[in-house]
């Protein structure tokens, strides 16, 4: 299967599908393209691991999806919302969109790797990949590989 687009494009086919997943290739068209710049280094077949996350908003039921970059509530799903507004600046599109959000506080519960955090947060960022929007994040944090399943419920 053939996937011409960001993190984005791959999310929602993602969401479509059920494991085991086909194989999949990344054409990077989109605005962001951090899975892809970290799939680039390795030009043959790489193999990496989905994120299965569950979402328990306080208001609305629950449900699930894999992600193989990014997931993000409160102000970074903000933010990504109102980029679309501004796609025609591409890359920019995300500085132009933290122009005209605000931030908002709201309580999160985290729970993965056996452990669970209950906070006030304007908003939630898990990323499987280096790259956060136009640099890498952590680039000295060694992180552990294979499968990780995380729950994220906001009250």
């Amino acid at each position: 299967m053939i996937v011409s687009g960001g993190d984005g494009t791959l999310f929602h086919l993602l969401r479509h599908l059920r494991p085991p997943f086909p194989e999949i290739a990344i054409v990077p068209s989109g605005r962001g393209n951090a899975l892809a710049r970290d799939l680039r280094p390795n030009q043959s077949h790489v193999a990496i691991d989905l994120m299965e996350v569950t979402v328990l908003p306080a208001d609305g039921a629950p449900w699930s999806c894999w992600c193989a970059s990014s997931v993000g509530c409160g102000y970074p799903a903000e933010v990504t919302r109102a980029a679309l507004r501004f796609r025609r600046l591409r890359r920019f599109s995300y500085a132009a969109a933290t122009a005209v959000t605000a931030p908002r506080r709201a309580r999160y519960t985290i729970s993965g790797g056996g452990h669970t955090a209950t906070r006030e947060l304007t908003g939630v960022l898990i990323n499987n990949t280096r790259h956060v929007g136009g640099f890498i994040a952590f680039p000295l944090l060694p992180l552990p590989d294979g499968p990780q399943r995380h729950s994220y419920g906001r009250h």
